[in-house]
C-alpha cells in the first residue's frame, strides 16, 4: 500500500472499480436523456410563482431542436419512426393523461430527453399542440420560440402552449 517514498499508492483496480461505478450510475439514471429529464423538472420547479408566461427555449436547460408529444398508447416503434431515430430512451405511454415528451437534438442525431409519466408524479404538465393530430403526434421546433401560459392545477404546474 505504501511506496518507497512513504506516499500512498492506489492499486489500478481501484480506478477501474471507480470508473465502473460512475458509468453504472450514469446508465442506471437513464443516461443523458434521464439526466436532462430531471434537469427539465428542476427548471419547471424553479419558475417563479408569479410568472404567467414561459418561453420553452428559455426554460429547457439543455440543447434541443425539436420536442414531440404523442397520443396515448403510441408504440415505441411508431415513436421511433416519427422522430426518425432509434433510441433506447423512448417509452410508450400506458394510459391517458400522461405527459409524454421526446426532445431531439439533430446536430448529434440523438434523443436528449424523454419524459413519460403522470403529471402528479412529475409535478408538471407541458401541453404541446397536436399539430399532426391526424398522425397522432405534435412537434415544436426550437426556432418556433414557443411560449406557454403557466398555471397551477391541483398542485401541478401546467404549461399550455400559446398559439
Amino acid at each position: 500500500m505504501y511506496s518507497q517514498r512513504g506516499k500512498i499508492r492506489i492499486p489500478p483496480y481501484v480506478f477501474i472499480l471507480l470508473l465502473a461505478v460512475i458509468l453504472g450510475g450514469y446508465l442506471f439514471s437513464g443516461g443523458l436523456a434521464g439526466v436532462n429529464a430531471r434537469a427539465l423538472a428542476h427548471a419547471v420547479e424553479a419558475i417563479p410563482e408569479e410568472t404567467t408566461q414561459v418561453s420553452l427555449n428559455e426554460l429547457v436547460p439543455f440543447e434541443w431542436d425539436e420536442v414531440y408529444t404523442f397520443d396515448p398508447y403510441t408504440s415505441e416503434e411508431e415513436i421511433k419512426r416519427i422522430i426518425r431515430l432509434d433510441s433506447g430512451a423512448v417509452e410508450e405511454s400506458v394510459s391517458e393523461g400522461m405527459v409524454q415528451l421526446v426532445f431531439v437534438e439533430w446536430g448529434k442525431e440523438r434523443v436528449v430527453a424523454s419524459v413519460c409519466a403522470y403529471p402528479d408524479n412529475l409535478g408538471y404538465d407541458i401541453r404541446i399542440p397536436f399539430n399532426h393530430g391526424d398522425e397522432g403526434y405534435g412537434v415544436l421546433r426550437y426556432e418556433d420560440n414557443a411560449v406557454f401560459s403557466k398555471s397551477t392545477e391541483n398542485g401541478v404546474t401546467v404549461l399550455a402552449y400559446l398559439p
